[in-house]
């Protein structure tokens, strides 16, 4: 990520939305309180609030939040790559 208005402030998956759809966060997670860098880590697929079916077709996203944009910055679309 890159090029915020501030620090991250907060960032959560939200879901089921397909891209450009709105969907609830569904879970939060620390992020680094910067406005640009890298994160990775580990996705608890539980069959419940991360299914696995709607994690391959990319139906879970990520929002960014800072304090100019408490309700969100950025979003990435979580996608398969091969």
């Amino acid at each position: 990520f890159s090029g915020l208005s501030g620090n991250a402030t907060a960032a959560h998956i939200h879901g089921l939305g397909e891209v450009g759809v709105k969907a609830d966060p569904i879970q939060t997670f620390t992020f680094p309180a910067k406005t640009s860098g890298t994160y990775s880590g580990s996705l608890l697929v539980d069959g419940v609030k991360i299914v696995e079916e709607y994690l391959l077709a990319g139906r879970y996203y990520i929002n960014i939040h800072t304090a100019a944009n408490t309700q969100g910055e950025i979003r990435g679309q979580l996608i398969l790559t091969k």
